[in-house]
């Protein structure tokens, strides 16, 4: 398989999906996480974000697999739309890139990533960040992708782990 998908705004009917999606994601953390951690339950995450993606402010793609299983997930808001941070309007969040493991090194996480940042381009955006778990392979893809750690560092609640800031200049 290759990083080709159909990318489409999240429809309310995907909400399952997206949850299965995040949940098999968040198990592959187990490998670089601290010993005894284990992954938020499927109700936790459809509770705290999930549930609330198809309408919340932003910019939200899922990857459609040839099946059309969600194989993907990528979401941002900008300053003027993050309600829980204060950011510069021209500054692009990612909340959200998930790749599911079946998918891992296909090429979708770049896919995503690459409409991501062409829409935060498109919305005037100058500068995108993002948290990702410390440790984590994830680290490795956005330092390829041109992204640089930024100094912000965190515990993510829902995930329970150390989390690390990281961005790049856009347009």
């Amino acid at each position: 398989m290759t990083g080709t998908a159909a990318l489409r705004p999240p429809q309310e009917a995907d909400v399952d999906a997206l949850v299965e999606l995040v949940v098999a994601c968040n198990e592959t953390y187990v490998d670089f996480a601290p010993a005894g951690w284990a992954p938020p339950s499927g109700e936790a995450l459809r509770e705290q974000w999930i549930g609330a993606l198809p309408v919340e402010p932003g910019w939200t793609r899922v990857a459609l697999g040839s099946g059309a299983e969600v194989d993907g997930l990528v979401h941002w808001v900008t300053g003027r739309q993050a309600t829980w941070a204060v950011l510069p309007p021209d500054v692009a969040f990612v909340g959200a890139l998930f790749v599911h493991p079946r998918r891992f090194r296909t090429g979708l996480g770049s896919l995503l990533l690459d409409a991501a940042e062409e829409a935060m381009v498109d919305a005037g955006c100058r500068r995108g960040e993002l948290y990702t778990p410390l440790g984590a392979p994830a680290e490795a893809f956005y330092r390829a992708r041109g992204w640089s750690r930024d100094g912000r560092e965190g515990h993510h609640l829902l995930l329970a782990l150390r989390i690390v800031g990281y961005a790049k200049p856009l347009g």
